[in-house]
């Protein structure tokens, strides 16, 4: 009994060390990864898997939720030479390359100044100082951005849309406020 118990012992902590700090190839090529907004951690860990990030969704969920790791969407740059510890790491710690936001229609400037925050792209404040006087003309839309976007970047963009999208439709602020 005692050697099925130690025999057994050693299998997991082998398998453990394996899936845990073992890479699943030798690639060092930088991957875009997306960890899409409300997506669960086994559904994070089944994207990794079909990607060939990770050995076994499994373990990678089960191990995220032991750690209590809070997973953070977002585009991020992995690499398939990259553990689980590393993966992990990455992606809970926020270290995105880009912000992809999607802004629905019918939100306020506050509402998009809100999401903004809470998403630790820019400072609530200082979008709305940005945005100020731009109520209406801030085209809703999906957006990426880069990590060290401003507040009045994103104004900008915002802006560029709605005039691209509405250029040859005589839109002025009646027709916008009709609108909303």
């Amino acid at each position: 009994i005692s050697i099925i118990i130690v025999a057994l012992t050693v299998s997991v902590a082998i398998y453990f060390y394996y899936n845990l700090k073992i890479p699943i190839s030798k690639s060092s090529q930088d991957i875009f990864f997306e960890v899409k907004e409300g997506e669960s951690t086994l559904e994070i860990a089944d994207h990794l898997k079909e990607n060939n990030f990770i050995r076994s969704p499994w373990f990678f969920a089960l191990y995220a939720r032991y750690k209590k790791t809070n997973l953070l969407p977002g585009l991020y740059y992995l690499r398939s030479n990259m553990n689980v510890l590393k993966i992990i790491k990455q992606i809970s710690e926020g270290n995105v390359q880009e912000y992809k936001i999607t802004v629905p229609e019918g939100w306020t400037n506050k509402q998009i100044a809100d999401y903004l925050d809470d998403r630790k792209i820019v400072n609530r404040e200082d979008f709305l100082a940005a945005s100020n006087g731009f109520e209406g003309y801030l085209f809703p839309d999906t957006y990426r951005l880069a990590v060290d976007v401003t507040a009045k970047e994103i104004v900008e963009k915002m802006r560029e849309n709605f005039d691209k999208r509405t250029r040859g439709l005589n839109v002025d602020k009646n027709d916008l406020i009709l609108a909303s």
